[in-house]
């Protein structure tokens, strides 16, 4: 378990993460498994103007 590093704010007690150490493979398997910041970006069309 790791700690926020910084004081950042009413909520620093809550902020801490976990690290995960993966093979290369494992890690590059799940990476290409995430969207792009453009894809997260892109407006996404919920549904037709007909």
């Amino acid at each position: 378990q790791v700690l926020c590093a910084e004081l950042c704010g009413q909520g620093h007690p809550l902020m801490n993460g976990v690290v995960m150490v993966d093979t290369q493979e494992d890690y590059l398997a799940w990476l290409g498994e995430q969207q792009t910041f453009a894809q997260l970006s892109a407006p996404q069309q919920v549904g037709s103007a007909e």
